[in-house]
């Protein structure tokens, strides 16, 4: 069956009214793009973290090359997944060539990124549209008035930055944490993470100002 975001978005919603018919969601980068896209559409979401989704919003952000989908689409039906793991890397989300290099060396990651390289076709048509460095559209999210928590980190690359401004700035209902450690470019600090996610889902949150 070809890939359809709208599947994904029903596999969620299967697991929320697994857990009662509402929850609280977290999602990491094109997972935050899809747990937006479900909350649009109406998913049983009560509280939402969206954790440095990878659009690109300004003009003078490094965008990805035209036919970026297809390109990925081509190589992962060849089954070229190295490839296609370098390309979704290098071209699409602005890693430096060397860090596929040490991704290589590091014990276990590279054996994991081959084992799930066939799903760097929906990461890209996730972000289909939104890698433009174009503004995000007003208009685009407004039925999405859960308590929006978007968390970035100061030590990420500044197209994330720009993406999470962004993104919290058009939410109806939405506050933007940005704090160093949050970045998930590398080795996510899952204690950090956790603990201002656990602070946001108890109403605990308290952000400063800037």
């Amino acid at each position: 069956m070809p890939y359809d975001i709208a599947r994904e978005i029903e596999d969620l919603q299967a697991m929320i009214n697994e857990a009662g018919s509402s929850a609280y969601v977290w999602g990491l980068s094109s997972g935050a793009v899809l747990a937006l896209q479900a909350a649009a559409r109406g998913a049983g979401i009560a509280k939402l973290a969206l954790h440095e989704p990878p659009f690109v919003v300004d003009a003078a952000d490094r965008k990805p090359p035209k036919g970026f989908v297809t390109h990925v689409t081509e190589l992962i039906a060849a089954n070229r997944r190295a490839e296609a793991i370098k390309y979704f890397m290098t071209k699409g989300m602005g890693a430096p060539s060397f860090v596929v290099g040490l991704m290589r060396m590091m014990p276990g990651v590279w054996p994991r990124l081959m084992a799930i390289a066939h799903t760097l076709p929906y990461d890209a048509a996730l972000l289909d549209g939104y890698m433009d460095g174009k503004s995000l559209p007003a208009e685009l999210w407004g039925t999405v008035t859960m308590p929006t928590l978007v968390l970035e980190g100061t030590e990420s690359p500044a197209a994330l930055r720009h993406s999470a401004k962004a993104l919290a700035g058009v939410l109806p209902n939405a506050q933007l944490l940005s704090e160093k450690g949050l970045g998930h470019t590398k080795k996510l600090d899952t204690k950090i993470i956790a603990s201002k996610l656990a602070a946001f889902f108890m109403d605990k949150l308290s952000i400063q100002s800037k």
